[in-house]
């Protein structure tokens, strides 16, 4: 589960830094959508362990 923690916070942090860069070029209205994504997160997260869960047992 840390695993996909990880990978979810990579390409998330990725993401909003190149939202800063190009697009936004405001910090704080970038960070503001990776704040807004924490529940969509968490959901990858605990969805992805019970699917890889799910085809293991399979």
């Amino acid at each position: 589960m840390l695993l996909l923690a990880t990978v979810v916070l990579l390409y998330q942090a990725t993401g909003t830094l190149l939202e800063w860069v190009f697009i936004e070029k405001d910090f704080f209205m970038a960070v503001q959508d990776f704040c807004i994504g924490i529940p969509g997160m968490l959901f990858q997260v605990i969805g992805g362990y019970l699917f890889i869960k799910y085809v293991i047992r399979e």
